[in-house]
């Protein structure tokens, strides 16, 4: 049971104040964890959920820094 509860637990993901991510091209991890969150929530689109929280003007420079972001998150709100 204690396994299911876990795996359960792992399909959800919440990032707060995602917009610290904007890559500035300075901090390379910034981009490797937006290329790897893009590439997760492709690989699992049908089993994740995956929530990018902020402020909305942080936020909207995130989604326009990466196009991706945009197409691979289904609903965006402001």
């Amino acid at each position: 049971m204690l396994q299911r509860f876990i795996f359960f637990l792992s399909l959800y993901h919440i990032i707060d104040e995602a917009y610290a991510l904007t890559p500035d091209g300075q901090n390379s991890f910034k981009q490797e964890a937006i290329d790897r969150l893009i590439t997760l929530s492709d690989e699992l689109r049908n089993d994740i959920v995956i929530i990018l929280a902020g402020y909305s003007q942080p936020m909207k420079k995130i989604l326009q820094a990466n196009d991706w972001l945009s197409v691979v998150f289904l609903l965006i709100l402001y």
